[in-house]
């Protein structure tokens, strides 16, 4: 798996979790020190260095990969406010090059 990017959006995040979710079934006897243990491995040097911070004073390898989990997780999915939300849809425009299919998946 390539490091989860610090950059990425909310949804990409989400996915990047589910592919290690999907990848963590593919091995056996996992137990959660293990789990937590390869997802830091996997995430890469910056995003590690998030984790780390999201969870100090604790050291990311004593908490549980749920638990590291439902951090990145708030951390990529801040509360929306609705006001900003309006103001990004409403400018929206479909580029030239932007499939319609492509802008109707932008606008959900």
């Amino acid at each position: 798996m390539e490091p989860l990017d610090v950059n990425s959006t909310a949804r990409d995040v989400e996915d990047y979790l589910e592919r290690f979710d999907i990848w963590c079934l593919t091995k056996s006897d996992m137990d959660d020190k293990k789990l937590t243990a390869y997802f830091l491995h996997f995430v890469g040097k910056e995003a590690y260095t998030l984790i780390k911070n999201l969870v100090y004073p604790e050291s990311p390898i004593d908490i549980s990969y749920n638990e590291l989990k439902k951090k990145v997780l708030q951390h990529f999915k801040p509360i929306n406010f609705v006001a900003a939300e309006r103001a990004r849809f409403n400018m929206l425009t479909r580029s030239h090059s932007q499939s319609v299919r492509d802008f109707v998946l932008q606008l959900k």
